[in-house]
């Protein structure tokens, strides 16, 4: 899968889905150790929800966060600011 891919330089953006199911396979440190694997907070606040009791859980733990190379903080895209009140059209 990853016979053609630099190892150490190339960076790849995951989300909380991958997260998951790379820890539940047992794939994580892998990826980590062969990519710049990185992500925003969200995904890792979100990885490490849930309802523990719930069948299937797959705990992500600090560690496994821990060996993400960046974790970038979720900037908002910018909007125009509209004033308070009910919106018209004209």
């Amino acid at each position: 899968m990853l016979d053609d891919t630099p190892r150490g330089k190339t960076v790849v953006l995951v989300d909380t889905n991958v997260i998951i199911e790379a820890v539940r396979t047992a794939t994580w440190n892998s990826l980590t150790g062969a990519l710049l694997v990185q992500t925003v907070r969200e995904c890792c606040d979100e990885a490490e929800r849930g309802d523990r009791t719930s069948s299937g859980y797959v705990m992500v733990s600090p560690a496994h966060l821990g060996r993400l190379h960046r974790v970038h903080a979720m900037v908002m895209p910018f909007t125009a600011h509209r004033p308070p009140g009910p919106s018209t059209t004209v």
